[in-house]
């Protein structure tokens, strides 16, 4: 901490130094100041002199302090901002001199403290204050030597004290953050229940469900600057500590039932400890290191005189009593017609395979979107392969019903996991196609921040589609829109290609010398979308696009890596047929039967003349180009 402080100064010096004519107020850039940085002390003979100096200094400090708060509270930022230089000046000044009675005063010390971290929180957030509902308020009574008579407002099982710190967040959550405030009791209805019910489980205050909603307004998304993350605000080390998993599959830190297990455990480690329900938040919030050590600092158990306390923490607890005393009543305070969401209620149902939530879904007689909400924890549209299954949340009352469409369920249309090695030369794209999925779910179930740098052997798994017809495999489900139908169709014939392993919309795309773009459109396809075989896809191409595809193929010197089975609707002709190889056949005598070339049937079914085709097997026969 001392370091720390000692480059701040430092860097601070120097900023007005160089900016002494411009009073454009910069962060101090602290990570990029040397740490081997060298302080040159002065030593002073005359202590008694340097004893009255500092004794002005603390003084002078306060007063430029408190008038830096009095204009924050009045909206005058520059005047802020100067009080703010002016007490940095004196800090710097004195920091150079690295006199011993300076360092071992506590008075100075605290006043420091208190300076550093207010000049940070207003470079941070002052801007942002009346727009972040979190935010702290600015001019914290930390400077007063005295705590103010409280009231207690009755409570049955946390005591809330009411001062002049809880009122500023009350009248904040009336006025400035109410919008907030009213999200924050809509949710409520959706977690407050089963919340309590966990607390209630562990032998825990029920009114500790309002430490969830300053923690995160009931958000199970919530993410905070720390990478604090749901509901209770788990850092990930903190997470795994208290059993939560965290890996590319899923967060159980944003599923509501684990991580208030979780966080009901963490709560009780801590009172047993701590013994006092203000210190437990306190702790939860900062650590329970940093409140110690401002208890030994100050002597005392009191939270309210634990003046060294970082700024966010002071101001948490007075958040939570007004939070807590407002959702009580919430129409004493001015909150009416408030629209509760329904109760978080669900059904578990295990799943020995993973498998495709649109399928789970399907099952379930829901929405993929459903799914989702129930099982927030999950980073990826599929349930993550663990040998032993998983257990997904489904929609109350379906249970019997999932079981039962789920043991229909064929194994073909069941996830497969492919562990792929990077080669040289390959790119994301090339492995998307290669595994017909697409890279937007290679990136999130691998966590690829930027998908453009694959190493050379770095391994990547794979989830590879099944073979059905399902709705878009990414976190949020979209809607369809209707197929597009040319309005100028003259000239064009209708085709239905049916989709093969192998396929990609860029190779038949290209095979029918048109745009991907344009086979997205005529099929409501996105860009997230993938293909997968036996899809049926509607191509609008000219009458005469159908011969030159095929001459195309006779032409080419290199297989296609493109199967084709295809059919033009028109008069009710067919473009090609399959043929079933009976015993005896031929790759020649079958081309001799049907009236085409060799070359074109080898080209059609990525055959060579030394390949060995098996009785069964499906042979597709173009239709010989008329003269």
């Amino acid at each position: 901490m001392a370091i720390k402080k000692v480059l701040f100064i430092l860097i601070f010096s120097s900023y007005l130094w160089v900016c002494s004519s411009n009073k454009t107020l910069n962060k101090p850039d602290i990570k990029n100041t040397p740490e081997n940085t060298e302080i040159i002390s002065d030593d002073y003979q005359n202590s008694h002199y340097e004893q009255s100096i500092l004794k002005d200094d603390v003084e002078t400090l306060r007063n430029l302090y408190n008038n830096a708060l009095t204009s924050m509270n009045l909206g005058d930022i520059k005047g802020a901002q100067e009080f703010f230089e002016e007490a940095l000046t004196i800090i710097s000044n004195n920091e150079i001199k690295s006199s011993d009675i300076y360092k071992n005063n506590d008075d100075y010390n605290e006043i420091i403290d208190i300076i550093l971290e207010d000049y940070e929180n207003f470079i941070n957030e002052e801007v942002k204050f009346y727009e972040n509902p979190n935010a702290e308020i600015p001019g914290s009574d930390r400077l007063y030597k005295t705590i103010e008579p409280s009231l207690y407002h009755p409570s049955k099982n946390i005591p809330l004290v009411v001062n002049s710190r809880v009122k500023k967040y009350i009248k904040y959550y009336q006025g400035k953050g109410r919008k907030y405030f009213t999200q924050w009791l809509e949710r409520m209805g959706k977690y407050k229940s089963l919340i309590e019910d966990i607390l209630k489980e562990e032998g825990l205050p029920e009114d500790l469900v309002y430490l969830a909603m300053v923690e995160s307004g009931f958000n199970p998304k919530a993410h905070s600057r720390a990478r604090a993350v749901g509901i209770w605000q788990f850092i990930s080390s903190t997470g795994r500590v208290y059993g939560l998993q965290i890996n590319n599959y899923l967060d159980e830190r944003k599923d509501p039932v684990k991580s208030t297990k979780a966080a009901a455990k963490f709560i009780n480690n801590l009172y047993h400890e701590l013994k006092d329900w203000y210190l437990v938040m306190a702790a939860y919030n900062v650590s329970k290191s940093k409140v110690k050590r401002a208890m030994k600092r100050y002597k005392s158990r009191n939270f309210w005189e634990l003046k060294s306390l970082p700024s966010e923490t002071k101001n948490h607890i007075p958040k939570f009593i007004a939070a807590a005393i407002i959702a009580k009543n919430p129409k004493k305070y001015g909150f009416r017609n408030i629209k509760y969401q329904k109760p978080f209620q669900y059904e578990e149902v295990h799943i020995d395979k993973c498998i495709d939530l649109t399928v789970a879904a399907k099952c379930a007689r829901t929405d993929y979107l459903t799914i989702k909400v129930l099982n927030p924890e999950l980073n990826v549209w599929f349930t993550p392969p663990y040998p032993d299954g998983y257990t997904l949340r489904i929609p109350p009352h379906k249970k019997e019903i999932f079981l039962k469409n789920y043991s229909k369920v064929p194994e073909d249309l069941k996830i497969t996991r492919v562990i792929h090695k990077v080669k040289r030369g390959e790119t994301l794209s090339y492995i998307a196609r290669k595994y017909h999925t697409t890279i937007y779910n290679i990136k999130s179930v691998n966590s690829l921040k930027n998908i453009h740098k694959l190493s050379v052997g770095q391994k990547l798994l794979i989830p590879v589609p099944p073979p059905i017809e399902v709705a878009l495999k990414t976190q949020k489900i979209r809607q369809k829109n209707p197929a597009y139908i040319p309005k100028n169709r003259n000239g064009l014939e209708k085709i239905t290609y049916i989709v093969k392993k192998g396929d990609t919309l860029g190779e038949i795309a290209e095979f029918y010398n048109t745009r991907a773009g344009n086979i997205r459109k005529w099929n409501s396809l996105s860009y997230r979308s993938y293909i997968y075989p036996r899809q049926k896809l509607t191509l609008w191409l000219p009458k005469n696009e159908y011969r030159s595809a095929v001459n195309r193929v006779n032409n080419q010197n290199e297989n296609i890596t493109l199967n084709i089975e295809q059919s033009i609707e028109k008069n009710g002709s067919k473009a090609g047929k399959i043929y079933i190889v009976k015993k005896g056949d031929s790759l020649w005598g079958i081309a001799k039967n049907f009236g085409v070339s060799l070359n074109s049937l080898l080209q059609f079914n990525q055959k060579s003349k030394k390949s060995i085709i098996k009785p069964g097997e499906k042979i597709i026969i173009p239709l010989p180009i008329p003269d």
